[in-house]
């Protein structure tokens, strides 16, 4: 793709950090959820400015970097995401999370501490991807119930619904090169993919957040 490709990549993500800006000011300013899943919204959106901007530093100054580990920027980014989701969910299914974010955490924190094939810790963070996923599901679903008719109203579906989105689309891509039957045969190009997937996840992402929520999230927390 050469230069070209790589200027798309750096629009790319000048533009990812430019919708995270609107989408922290949003919940800074509207404040859309209490005090617990807000600062967890919060850490989420942070996390994903500094993966982009990360990706930009090899891109502005040339040379050797030191780079944060893309390891522990994808685990901190599936803890984040993962204790927002779990704090709007009732009691009863936040707690069945909470177990199974601790056993996920206990082992891939060994696997990290311990020398490890990078395929094995790649494949133990796709499946973070699957708990993340599940997780998600299980908040739109919940929401829906609660929500019915006004649920394109609410901040939490637009992030449910694009988070999801992503995590499907990332999964499939990966499915379809690893059985060799991808339509885009090219590791960059499918990069390129995401990188669109993602831009349009923000977009749900400041919709969601700008869009005034009638309803209070305690209601979607109770059984």
């Amino acid at each position: 793709m050469g230069q070209t490709g790589n200027t798309i990549f750096l629009g790319l993500d000048l533009l990812a950090l430019l919708l995270l800006l609107l989408a922290a000011g949003a919940v800074l300013i509207r404040k859309p959820f209490p005090r617990t899943p807000r600062a967890f919204l919060l850490v989420w959106l942070m996390i994903l400015l500094l993966i982009h901007s990360a990706r930009l530093i090899p891109v502005l100054t040339p040379g050797p970097q030191s780079l944060p580990d893309p390891l522990w920027l994808r685990l901190f980014h599936f803890l984040a995401a993962a204790l927002f989701f779990r704090s709007v969910l009732p009691n009863t299914i936040a707690l069945f999370f909470n177990y199974l974010l601790v056993a996920y955490l206990s082992v891939y924190g060994t696997l990290l501490f311990t020398t490890q094939p990078p395929s094995r810790l790649a494949t133990f963070s796709d499946i973070g991807q699957w708990i993340l996923a599940s997780l998600i599901l299980a908040a739109l679903v919940h929401q829906a119930g609660k929500k019915s008719l006004y649920i394109l109203q609410s901040p939490l579906f637009w992030l449910s619904a694009g988070s999801l989105f992503v995590l499907l689309m990332e999964a499939g891509l990966a499915v379809l090169a690893a059985s060799g039957l991808s339509p885009i045969p090219s590791a960059e190009d499918r990069a390129l993919l995401l990188r669109f997937f993602t831009i349009l996840q923000y977009v749900f992402f400041v919709t969601g957040l700008w869009i005034q929520n009638d309803t209070p999230l305690e209601e979607l927390r109770n059984n």
